[in-house]
């Protein structure tokens, strides 16, 4: 009897602490843990088509906003299931998962840098439009095949104009920043009009220096890494242009977070009015 009872108790004891484990790992959400590297890939998507052609069936003009786009990754609904009382679609300029950084370095979110898992390989990315009302059908705005390597992060970007509009996708490779610093990258998707400018720079007010040169049309900067932490403006400028000139855009009040590693895009018509003029949307790699 007494040793049935010593068997049941180390059984007893096995057991709680096995399950104590599980529930830990599920209080820190350690998601991460589960991944599979030899058979996923992890991928951002950014809204930052300008073009709204298909954004109704009667004519739009240039003030406009773009549509809001549902995103598919081999035909599976990344972004959930809208209705008619609820839209998850994702507006332009918009991230999924996750939303647009606040310039103090927030965001609206508790998910701070999140991606989606999918199986990597030849993906097919298809940004969606779909009407809740009337008898319109839905309509595929765009869609890409991107090799997406297992194991690593992408940004996934819609961008260009109709009927060339298409994904792009950037490697997030970044080098996480030590705790007195941040990271920062630009990229270049503003609707290129064979207007001359060719690239645009990103000139740091506080540094009163040129931190990012010569982007060019549908390219990322290298990683920009070792950027002490303190507030700026970013401003966005054509390549090469005299620091007199006007900015195209800028991040006023951009207040940075130690350790954070952030993507800026440019996007937008220069020849257009807002909300498609030339803006820059920010979001977090990390």
């Amino acid at each position: 009897m007494k040793k049935n009872i010593i068997s049941f108790c180390s059984c007893l004891a096995v057991f709680i602490s096995l399950t104590g484990c599980e529930k830990n790992l599920l209080n820190e959400r350690r998601v991460e843990q589960y991944l599979n590297p030899t058979t996923t890939t992890q991928v951002r998507i950014i809204h930052a088509l300008s073009a709204n052609a298909q954004n109704t069936v009667t004519p739009v003009t240039a003030t406009t906003a773009p549509p809001a786009l549902n995103f598919f990754a081999n035909g599976v609904l990344l972004n959930g299931v809208s209705t008619a009382a609820v839209s998850r679609a994702i507006g332009y300029g918009g991230t999924f998962p996750g939303t647009a950084i606040l310039l103090a370095g927030n965001i609206n979110s508790g998910n701070l840098f999140d991606y989606a898992v999918i199986p990597g390989g030849n993906v097919r990315i298809a940004g969606v439009l779909n009407r809740l009302t009337g008898q319109t059908p839905a309509d595929t705005v765009l869609a890409s095949s991107l090799e997406l390597e297992n194991g690593k992060r992408y940004s996934v970007i819609a961008g260009d104009t109709i009927p060339f509009q298409r994904f792009f996708a950037f490697e997030d490779n970044f080098v996480n920043p030590d705790t007195a610093n941040y990271t920062v990258r630009f990229i270049n998707l503003a609707v290129n009009l064979g207007n001359g400018v060719n690239g645009y720079d990103v000139y740091s007010r506080r540094r009163q220096a040129t931190i990012v040169s010569g982007v060019t049309y549908r390219n990322a900067s290298p990683w920009i890494e070792g950027i002490f932490t303190t507030n700026d403006t970013l401003e966005i400028r054509p390549a090469g242009a005299a620091l007199t000139s006007t900015p195209v855009a800028a991040v006023n009040g951009f207040a940075p977070v130690r350790s954070r590693v952030y993507t800026f895009v440019l996007r937008g018509v220069p020849t257009l009015a807002a909300p498609r003029n030339l803006a820059v949307a920010g979001y977090l790699n990390r």
